[in-house]
């Protein structure tokens, strides 16, 4: 898949970041460098995905984007760069010790775990509103950009796959749309034929951590799987594609 479409002014996809970053002044900066980042976890992440074998994708995580740098890809899926708070947090939710980043996403694909990115920009989305035009992006993003990844995982995805959210910002405006069937165009992607999405509401239930702490301020959904620090936890990983 070419990305270089995506950053086309003609992209309805690129002129809702556009919006959504229009009082950044880094934004038509930093342009040549996420254009850059992109191609290159792109290209990392094409990798690890034609490393699955047959229908063997069964957990797949939703991220919001690759992170911006000003020089090192620093990904998930680039063994090069050094582990993450996200990548040690997978690991942990599937019990796998911290190896070499090889190893590591070797033992990830043999669980059937893969992570996608919800939009194709490595933009600083940490610094900017997420009201109506973030809410406007990602309704782009599932319209326009993430059909065409999909179809990259067509052969490879596990008929009873189970999805789940890293962030609460974007995960809970798809399990809104999704939960009040609006007919938001292109949210059939979480259908049962594709991503299977299911709506499963935390409640009064309480979730702990390996150590029995009782996880905090959490998502009303239970397929959104950030604590209170923002981040993947990887207790609620573990509650939320049924590991425990």
């Amino acid at each position: 898949m070419d990305l270089n479409c995506f950053y086309k002014p003609n992209s309805p996809l690129y002129e809702g970041l556009k919006k959504l970053f229009i009082k950044k002044d880094f934004f038509d900066d930093d342009m040549e460098q996420m254009k850059k980042l992109a191609k290159d976890c792109h290209d990392f992440w094409l990798n690890q995905v034609k490393s699955f074998k047959g229908s063997s994708i069964k957990y797949i995580l939703i991220g919001e984007a690759p992170p911006f740098s000003e020089d090192d890809v620093a990904y998930v899926y680039n063994p090069a760069s050094k582990n993450t708070h996200w990548q040690t947090r997978i690991l942990k939710a599937f019990g796998i010790d911290e190896e070499s980043k090889e190893d590591a996403f070797a033992k990830l694909r043999d669980e059937g775990f893969l992570l996608i990115d919800l939009f194709p920009y490595p933009a600083k989305f940490g610094e900017v509103d997420h009201g109506q035009a973030y809410k406007e992006l990602i309704d782009l993003s599932v319209e326009h950009y993430l059909p065409k990844l999909l179809q990259l995982l067509d052969d490879k995805l596990n008929k009873d796959v189970k999805v789940a959210f890293a962030m609460k910002r974007f995960g809970h405006h798809i399990n809104r749309v999704l939960e009040k069937e609006d007919g938001v165009k292109g949210y059939d992607i979480f259908s049962k034929d594709k991503l299977n999405w299911k709506l499963e509401k935390i409640g009064v239930k309480t979730y702990t951590n390996k150590d029995n702490t009782v996880i905090k301020r959490l998502s009303r959904y239970e397929n959104v799987i950030a604590d209170q620090s923002g981040n993947p936890n990887p207790s609620l990983i573990r509650y939320s594609f049924k590991l425990n």
